[in-house]
């Protein structure tokens, strides 16, 4: 019985806050805003017992698939948390940005699809390694294929990524970071999309335990890159890869357990990249100066609000999305999901039906087409949670239950002939993958698990395949 625990409790859970929406829906009236404060209450709550009811199935708070599941709470919820302790966001508050009815709305459906997603993780997970704390005293041996490979990747990413960094600094300290958002800045092509390979390099390298020096020269590497993220002002992927090297050197140099030390100083610094980040960014191009716009900032409010308030402000896309389907647009009905599928295929050969998906900005990028609706000149962020109602509508909280198992089998795929240190590394790159999802749309997530996942699977599997026939052929 103990198994199946956390399933049939998230299960006791997931039916409650069903019955618990389904009757303020009926019941209360939404449009009402005496009972948003309710309602926020209602959502961290919840939450708060579904994530102790994660720890307690993964046995670990740093598990890779528990940030995910924090960052997609969080990205959507932030500004909920701040509510409910009496404090208001002064800047882009979702509770002034939006009508009284679509925020109420917005708050129901995010406390139900994420019970049904948690439901969906907890149905899926089944580790395919042992507890990441008693993984620590296993002895993970020299992969030299991981090491191969990486460094192929590494050559194969290596001027992509260099050329798509220069270009990202050069649009940002040359014209601001609101320049960033302007049709044709960025680079993205064929070639730009190799630059990936590079990071995925990086972190098979790292983990290939062939070098102690090479693990730590890698470390260091993302690291860096993490900083030069946050320089062009790309807060969510830098810390995104922060969390990537931390992987790194907990399992490859530092070789401990979690502590209470490592804990307290991720709470201490993660609060303070946003803000500084925030500040950075606003400040480029400007005649305002960037420490005393900081020095202000963090003087008028704490890190850990601000933090909060930028990161937790995604709920805003679904409740103008809440807004405008059915009322304006029919919903897209899986047709987002099906462009993610179709990028796959090269564009050369996407033509009809394909070709109609993937050009149509509604399907093919849900964030750019709200910006671009709702005429704003920055990028307001988007959730998966805005993509299921955009597709499905309010019958999509079920989805969030498929969404959930998906993610989970994809984060704990136990890929055949590999070592231990290829299934941490593949975990690593998901992890570095799909996160930036918890604040976007599915895109890319479908291609980019085949290229950046499979395709480097398939290669460690091909080159270590020829390797162990020349072992037996010299043997022979």
């Amino acid at each position: 019985m103990s198994k199946y625990l956390p399933q049939f409790m998230q299960g006791v859970i997931t039916v409650v806050v069903s019955l618990v929406t389904l009757l303020l829906m009926t019941y209360v009236d939404l449009n009402s805003n005496d009972i948003t404060y309710f309602l926020c209450v209602l959502n961290v709550l919840f939450f708060i017992i579904q994530f102790c009811v994660l720890l307690y199935r993964t046995q670990y708070l740093f598990h890779p698939l528990s940030l995910f599941s924090i960052f997609l709470y969080l990205f959507s919820s932030g500004q909920i948390i701040l509510k409910i302790i009496g404090i208001e966001s002064e800047r882009f508050s979702i509770f002034n940005r939006l009508e009284t009815s679509s925020l109420n709305m917005a708050i129901v459906f995010i406390t139900i699809c994420y019970a049904f997603f948690q439901m969906g993780i907890l149905i899926g997970y089944k580790p395919i390694l042992p507890n990441f704390n008693d993984l620590l005293r296993y002895d993970l041996k020299k992969d030299i294929t991981l090491y191969h490979v990486g460094g192929l990747l590494l050559l194969i990413g290596v001027v992509p990524f260099t050329v798509q960094l220069i270009n990202n600094l050069q649009v940002v300290l040359g014209s601001g970071y609101r320049s960033y958002y302007q049709e044709g800045v960025r680079l993205s092509n064929i070639f730009t999309g190799l630059s990936y390979y590079f990071y995925v390099g990086l972190i098979f390298i790292a983990c290939s335990s062939f070098s102690k020096r090479y693990t730590k020269v890698c470390f260091f590497v993302l690291v860096f890159i993490s900083g030069l993220r946050f320089v062009s002002g790309d807060r969510g992927d830098g810390l995104i890869l922060l969390f990537c090297s931390f992987f790194i050197y907990l399992f490859f140099i530092k070789r401990s357990k979690f502590s209470l030390k490592q804990v307290f100083v991720i709470f201490v610094f993660v609060p303070f990249v946003t803000p500084i980040v925030d500040v950075w960014r606003n400040t480029i191009g400007s005649q305002d100066s960037f420490y005393n716009t900081l020095k202000q900032t963090l003087s008028d409010s704490n890190a850990y609000v601000l933090t909060l308030e930028n990161l937790g402000g995604t709920l805003y896309p679904l409740g103008k999305l809440i807004g405008l389907f059915p009322d304006y647009f029919q919903y897209t009905g899986g047709r987002t999901y099906l462009a993610s599928l179709f990028y796959i295929i090269p564009s050369v050969f996407r033509f009809g039906i394909l070709d109609t998906i993937n050009n149509n900005l509604m399907y093919s990028s849900p964030a750019n087409w709200l910006q671009q609706n709702l005429k704003l000149s920055y990028g307001q962020g988007f959730s998966p949670f805005a993509e299921m109602y955009m597709n499905f509508g309010f019958i999509s909280i079920f989805f969030m239950m498929i969404f959930g198992y998906i993610i989970t089998k994809v984060f704990l795929t136990n890929f055949r002939f590999t070592s231990k240190n290829c299934n941490i590394a593949i975990m690593i790159v998901i992890f570095f993958l799909f996160s930036m999802s918890a604040r976007g749309s599915s895109n890319f997530m479908i291609s980019f698990y085949i290229r950046y996942t499979l395709v480097p699977v398939v290669i460690y599997n091909f080159v270590k395949g020829g390797t162990n026939n020349e072992r037996n052929t010299v043997r022979g």
